[in-house]
């Protein structure tokens, strides 16, 4: 909480989330994590935090929602010396879809990153299903 807070990214006051539930606390991660150093020791820290989730398995690839699950994904991937992957939204379906060119041979999904919602993470966890991947966990 001390990054966040020294950064200014522990938010006070009324906010709506995209869920639609209401809170009086936001975590604005895009302000952490605009540092560097501070980016990386996060996902050193989540990735310290999913390592007893998998159980000795190797991990291809951590994969995260765009946008704003790209700089947290990267930097779990990093820590756990794997692929970064991400998600978008398929304009002709409204569905998160790996795209780019990312595709089964790179990754079997088995981490996914923080996200900042649950409907993402879910989401990105979906996305890995359908492409017949295991997904360990999130965080």
């Amino acid at each position: 909480m001390q990054l966040f807070e020294e950064t200014g990214a522990y938010l006070r006051g009324h906010f709506r989330l995209t869920s639609g539930l209401h809170s009086g606390e936001y975590l604005q991660c895009a302000k952490v994590l605009a540092h560097p150093p501070y980016a990386e020791r996060l996902g050193r820290e989540l990735a310290d935090r999913l390592t007893p989730l998998l159980a000795g398995a190797q991990v291809f690839a951590v994969v995260s929602p765009a946008i704003g699950g790209i700089v947290i994904g990267h930097e779990v991937a990093r820590a756990l010396g794997s692929l970064a992957l991400f998600t978008e939204r398929d304009a002709s379906t409204n569905q998160m879809t790996l795209r780019r060119g990312f595709d089964d041979r790179q990754s079997d999904g088995r981490a996914d990153s923080r996200t900042r919602d649950f409907n993402f993470a879910r989401t990105c966890c979906d996305v890995r299903r359908r492409k017949t991947s295991s997904v360990v966990g999130t965080q």
